[in-house]
């Protein structure tokens, strides 16, 4: 029950301080992952230019905020290393 409490006051205050919420996926695109975001009970893909958004994942119950390598970064496999994790983001000011 606190873990489900937890996880709303985390987007909570994610929406208060101006963020949009949804899931990094990657679509490939002559031969490179280009980030999408996931958002909406309807999948709607939003793009994300690298350079214009502030980028932050949830890994571990903390946000960890994307930065130009990480979107390099993929597994073993070659799959994307943040793919389909929940994300927040907002356009840099």
């Amino acid at each position: 029950m606190f873990s489900r409490l937890s996880e709303s006051i985390k987007k909570t205050t994610s929406i208060a301080d101006g963020y949009k919420l949804g899931r990094l996926v990657f679509e490939e695109e002559n031969n490179s992952w280009v980030p999408y975001i996931e958002t909406g009970n309807e999948v709607r893909m939003e793009y994300i230019e690298v350079d214009g958004y502030i980028v932050e994942v949830l890994n571990d119950e903390k946000w960890h905020r994307m930065t130009e390598d990480d979107y390099e970064r993929v597994t073993a496999e070659g799959w994307p290393l943040f793919g389909g994790f929940d994300c927040r983001f907002k356009k840099k000011e």
